[in-house]
């Protein structure tokens, strides 16, 4: 679904923004995410296509990925490390970004500026639009966007030092498979973080 260039993008923006907003505010304590609000909300969800929730020790989660889809090779850098993966017919992607940030910062923040990059397109941002955002009790931000390639949704939550960008979608080139959709829709509702 994405690439390593454009998400190394996103992370920079994210360090640029948030020393921005450190040095003009002072130090802003984040809320932490819900791990007990996420796992009451789980309690309801059907886990069918899913395998069963595995921790991920490199994205410092608990994730029930979904079955039979490919893992493409992970991503990392210096703040961040990125899996994703892609459903058998290609055309829908699911994927956590896990950030190690310099200093707490407000889960907001980073979805504002995971959604300004995600809106992005590479000559024309007419067609790029922001289609909702919205809070859920567990503290996690999420948004849902299309642009000419994508039509993604997800969430942003951060606990600490510590952020994760949580997503699905699919190729918008192609008919959406809602099968796969729903699947991927799933597994993101299955993310937990690790205890600290």
């Amino acid at each position: 679904m994405g690439t390593s260039g454009r998400f190394t993008t996103v992370i920079h923006l994210c360090a640029l923004m948030l020393l921005t907003t450190w040095a003009g505010s002072g130090c802003v304590v984040a809320p932490p995410v819900s791990t007990k609000q996420i796992l009451r909300q789980q309690a309801l969800l059907d886990f069918t296509g899913l395998n069963p929730s595995q921790t991920i020790e490199n994205l410092n989660v608990k994730w029930a990925v979904p079955r039979d889809w490919e893992q493409l090779p992970p991503k990392s850098g210096l703040m961040f490390t990125h899996q994703q993966y892609r459903s058998p017919s290609g055309v829908t992607g699911v994927g956590v970004a896990y950030v190690r940030l310099p200093i707490p910062v407000p889960s907001s923040t980073i979805a504002w500026i995971a959604q300004r990059e995600y809106l992005k397109k590479h000559n024309d941002q007419k067609e790029a639009r922001l289609l909702a955002k919205w809070s859920d009790a567990a503290g996690r931000e999420w948004f849902e966007g299309q642009n000419n390639k994508y039509h993604g949704s997800g969430y942003v939550m951060t606990r600490g030092n510590e952020a994760w960008i949580v997503y699905s979608g699919w190729r918008v080139m192609f008919p959406p498979n809602p099968e796969e959709i729903s699947v991927s829709r799933r597994s993101v509702q299955t993310i937990v973080p690790l205890p600290k």
